[in-house]
């Protein structure tokens, strides 16, 4: 009986490694929603660089208006060309300020992409870190479970198969009632070389008849005399 409680508690530390494994599939989601942001702001960075390119090529445009109206300085009068071309520097020096600005946002998405590379990288080593240690727990738990049923086949042996005829006999069925636990016999022998079972029963009942009538099961088992 010490054996197969053991068991339920290397059943727990499954259930346990099932919550782990929903951890990092979680991670996983969360990571893949970054790589989205990350594309998203790149995405940005190109609407950013080609909006500097066409104010870039305003400013050309702009300067060559300049020459232009050099050109024809002394076909026009002087003062009214000086105010134009006041103006258009103007209006330049006013658009060398906007490509600095979408510069100095450049540098900043820049930065956050960096950033985020990084903490994608830290995510990697986290993620691979946490499925070594879901292999090392899985090759615990294989252990353990051969160690639990070594120790039952050893019961077995020194209580010569518990063939039938047998009494099985259920210990606080209040207990386990009120708790609503799983309880599970000592395994035994359909016959002396037959089948491996045991007994479950469900003091609350299970499926359809849950609250309503106690269930009780036999379970087969991988026994001595079964074929590997």
């Amino acid at each position: 009986l010490q054996a197969f409680r053991d068991g339920n508690l290397v059943k727990q530390q499954g259930e346990e490694l099932k919550v782990q494994r929903n951890l990092i599939k979680q991670q996983g989601e969360e990571l893949k929603v970054q790589r989205n942001q990350i594309k998203q702001q790149g995405e940005q960075v190109k609407k950013d660089r080609a909006q500097v390119k066409q104010q870039g090529d305003q400013v050309k445009k702009h300067e060559e208006h300049i020459n232009q109206l050099q050109e024809v300085r002394a076909y026009q009068d002087g003062k009214q060309i000086k105010q134009q071309a006041d103006q258009t520097k103007q209006q330049v020096d006013q658009i060398k300020q906007e490509v600095d600005q979408f510069k100095q946002q450049g540098d900043q998405i820049k930065k956050q992409v960096d950033q985020i590379r990084i903490d994608k990288a830290l995510m990697k080593d986290h993620i691979k870190h946490q499925g070594v240690q879901m292999r090392e727990d899985r090759t615990l738990i294989k252990q353990q479970m051969k160690q639990k049923d070594d120790e039952i086949k050893a019961v077995m042996k020194l209580n010569k198969l518990f063939v039938p005829p047998i009494d099985v006999a259920m210990e606080d069925f209040g207990g386990h009632k009120k708790a609503d636990n799983i309880w599970y016999s000592h395994p035994f022998y359909s016959h002396l070389g037959g089948y491996k079972m045991l007994l479950a029963v469900y003091p609350n009942g299970i499926g359809e008849g849950k609250g309503t009538h106690v269930s009780v099961f036999a379970h087969l088992m991988k026994g001595e005399f079964d074929d590997d």
